[in-house]
């Protein structure tokens, strides 16, 4: 994927413009165009924008506001993100000598009638009219001369929570923008939950893990992928939320929860609680400061060993059986007063393991590791985000 920037400098009532008239075999020849150009390895697209308008133009930005991302898809070319600038603020002196073409400051009431690419205008028109929140998708068909415009998507107008909207409503879709889901682990389980909880429009969210990704994530978490190993968790998820949902608020926090650090978070702030993390001392440490603060919390208990992913189903902690971790947690919760802990548990007896030999530990517990599948941890992931957001729109 190519990655580019665009940006278009205003002044008074003008906008400052490249006409591409001095390069030999231009695709851009013979066209009015903004300024900007392709990020250079390792260069995020903020750099970017400044290097290039210093480099075309001798200015450098004061004042610049950045409105989305111009997906360009073709038959000839290689797909390319656009990050789309305007800059009301600069300084220095503009070229006269630019080697890839004429500069020039053109009044609004005549760039319409400049030739110019025709996927350019859309985005331009939104810009001009004010828009702040510009996100296309331009698909060209045809090669060659025949190369056209075929369909322009804007991905600010539709309601991508439309279908959404059917089964909640307005005004649970607006509980749910306006909630704060703090996440407990992002793998297997807690992984699934932010994401359906991403999908359903919760608008909040802290994510608590300190692991990275490993290549042994890759058989059942929905972050882990040979291009994400070696990233922290929280990360991986962060980018995948507002993926989803730009408009998100997501918090990380690279570390994990046990009883030492756990005045560093304020339970009150939260909305609701999942604890989707491994180890009994952590569990119930969140358990307890999510009853403390009155907060909604619910718990996954055991999904490694098993192979029904119908078999997950919530319930109240004192209901449960068969499930080992679901009768330690009914033991310690009883000793602490905890009267009522909502879950999401299996009665799947677990399955033996058929590998022969010494199987790696989980890391830091000195436990072997469980055997674990695509299709059960992300079942209980779903089933946790059903609950959270049924009770959410109570």
């Amino acid at each position: 994927m190519r990655i580019s920037t665009l940006c278009y400098i205003q002044k008074d009532n003008s906008v400052l413009f490249l006409y591409r008239n001095k390069k030999k075999n231009d695709p851009n020849a013979g066209k009015w165009i903004g300024i900007g150009g392709k990020c250079e390895p390792g260069e995020t697209p903020e750099l970017c924008v400044k290097r290039e308008v210093f480099e075309e133009t001798g200015l450098t930005l004061t004042d610049y506001h950045f409105h989305g991302v111009i997906r360009f898809v073709s038959e000839m070319w290689e797909d390319e993100d656009m990050y789309l600038y305007s800059a009301a603020g600069f300084e220095g002196e503009l070229k006269t000598d630019c080697d890839e073409g004429e500069l020039k400051w053109i009044d609004r009431a005549d760039i319409e009638g400049l030739p110019m690419w025709e996927g350019d205008s859309y985005f331009l028109k939104a810009l001009l009219e004010g828009r702040d929140r510009i996100n296309m998708v331009l698909t060209y068909e045809g090669k060659g001369d025949e190369e056209h415009l075929a369909e322009v998507t804007d991905l600010d107008e539709g309601d991508w929570l439309s279908r959404t909207k059917i089964l909640l409503g307005n005004e649970g879709c607006n509980d749910l923008s306006d909630a704060t889901v703090a996440i407990f682990g992002v793998g297997g389980v807690g992984g699934y939950v932010a994401e359906a909880l991403a999908r359903s429009g919760v608008g909040h969210f802290v994510l608590t893990d300190s692991d990275r990704i490993d290549i042994t994530n890759i058989n059942r978490q929905i972050i882990a992928l040979h291009s994400t190993v070696g990233r922290y968790k929280v990360d991986v998820m962060k980018e995948r939320i507002l993926d989803i949902n730009p408009d998100a608020d997501v918090e990380v926090r690279r570390c994990f929860f046990l009883p030492e650090n756990a005045d560093e978070f304020d339970f009150t702030k939260y909305s609701y609680v999942v604890d989707a993390v491994d180890t009994v001392t952590a569990k119930l440490s969140i358990i307890e400061k999510a009853v403390a603060a009155g907060v909604p919390v619910i718990s996954s208990m055991g999904a490694g060993n098993k192979l029904d992913p119908a078999g997950f189903r919530a319930a109240d902690i004192y209901d449960t059986n068969v499930c080992p971790l679901a009768k330690v947690m009914r033991h310690e919760c009883k000793k602490r007063g905890i009267k009522k802990l909502k879950v999401v548990y299996s009665e799947e007896k677990p399955v033996e393991s058929t590998v022969s030999g010494d199987v790696a530990p989980v890391k830091g517990s000195g436990r072997p590791a469980p055997g674990s599948i695509a299709f059960v941890p992300s079942a209980c992931g779903l089933v946790i985000a059903g609950e959270v957001v049924k009770d959410l729109i109570k």
